[in-house]
């Protein structure tokens, strides 16, 4: 996109297809079709162990947040009393 727009062989079909999107999303807007119920952000991260750290930009020098990871989640089943 866009040259797909001016292809000679799709660009017929493919401009009829963005008209036909950017109808829908017009008529989307405005009905009001659509309501935000959350909030997501892509912020750079590493991993420290087990864990997760995010940042609030690239530069990586103020953590966000950390989501913490817990290790040997998996269910372990018992066999003659040993785990």
């Amino acid at each position: 996109y866009p040259a797909i727009l001016t292809d000679e062989v799709v660009g017929v079909e493919a401009m009829r297809v963005f008209a036909d999107g950017q109808a829908m999303l017009k008529k989307i807007i405005e009905g009001r079709w659509l309501t935000a119920s959350g909030v997501m952000a892509l912020l750079p991260a590493n991993s420290v162990g087990d864990d997760i750290e995010f940042y609030t930009d690239d530069t990586r020098t103020e953590v966000a947040m950390t989501w913490y990871g817990l290790r040997q989640q998996a269910e372990k089943h018992t066999i003659d009393g040993v785990t």
